[in-house]
């Protein structure tokens, strides 16, 4: 069986795991939660001995926000990853985060747009109004195409709908 800790040794070992906790009460064992204090924060909390000896930390805030700073990728990093999927836009602002409207300036059409990170690293685009333009002329029939498409009324019986679009050649025979 396991000796038990005294709250000295506790105390010292606590110190060298997380220094950032501060034990208001007693040692009361392994298991149960130590009142104290988060010294970044100031916040009251109460985590398990166990857990500041697995973890190494005492305020979930505080480790939160410690995890996101590992996580967050630098403004300079976003903007190099920006400029090869959307290199027409250009940001106005700090690096807001993956999820947050970007504000910036599309080059093209000189629109203020707020795309976000993901939605440029899914190549969703960056400027509405340049996307509305671009999928309107990729819809739209050329000439060429315009003038392929016809009646033909060869058969009396049979009439021949023949539409040439961009995705193929689409026939429809329809009886009369």
């Amino acid at each position: 069986m396991a000796e038990r800790i005294t709250d000295a040794e506790a105390r010292a070992r606590v110190a060298q795991w997380c220094p950032t906790f501060q034990p208001t009460v007693p040692f009361p064992g392994a298991l149960k939660p130590w009142q104290g204090v988060c010294l970044e924060c100031g916040a009251d909390v109460a985590p398990q001995y166990s857990n500041l000896q697995q973890r190494g930390g005492a305020c979930r805030a505080c480790g939160r926000k410690r995890a996101t700073s590992i996580q967050r990728r630098s403004d300079d990093a976003a903007r190099e990853k920006v400029a090869l999927w959307a290199p027409s836009f250009i940001p106005a602002t700090p690096y807001p985060g993956a999820a947050l409207p970007w504000p910036g300036v599309c080059v093209d059409c000189g629109d203020s747009v707020e795309p976000t990170f993901h939605s440029m690293q899914q190549g969703r685009g960056h400027c509405p109004n340049c996307g509305r333009l671009k999928s309107q002329a990729a819809r739209r029939l050329t000439d060429d195409v315009a003038r392929a498409s016809f009646w033909d009324r060869a058969d009396q019986d049979k009439v021949v709908f023949v539409v040439r679009a961009a995705f193929g050649l689409v026939s429809h025979w329809r009886e009369l």
